[in-house]
């Protein structure tokens, strides 16, 4: 039986006149193979509505896994190829937080996981 391990940087990325403020509570998240994992993103004072999820891998960049418009009441994620939606999912939780779901989390799946947004001028 493997243990997952993800580790979570708190993103907070400034952007233009109007400031960017992520906040993702835990900074790391350990599970058995198999299970669901589930990271929080606050986002509040955003001039986008656009939150995007990232993995980055040891030795390798960060990739994106998916987005999606928080404007929505039930938001919809789109994900990128080769993150399924089956896989990789968000929720809304209460207003302004936002979980990234992992389902059947397996080894493989370790890394460092961050939402981001920023200013589009």
């Amino acid at each position: 039986m493997f243990l997952l391990v993800i580790c979570i940087l708190a993103s907070f990325w400034p952007g233009g006149v109007v400031s960017v403020k992520l906040e993702q509570p835990k900074l790391s998240e350990t599970k058995l193979s198999g299970k669901s994992v589930q990271i929080s993103c606050k986002a509040d004072e955003l001039a986008n509505n656009y939150i995007h999820w990232y993995r980055h891998l040891v030795g390798e960049g960060p990739t994106r896994i998916l987005y999606f418009d928080k404007s929505s009441t039930n938001p919809t994620a789109i994900n990128d190829q080769g993150f399924p939606s089956d896989k990789f999912d968000i929720l809304k939780r209460e207003e302004n937080q936002y979980i990234l779901k992992i389902h059947s989390a397996k080894e493989s799946d370790s890394g460092m996981y961050y939402c981001a947004s920023w200013d589009t001028h």
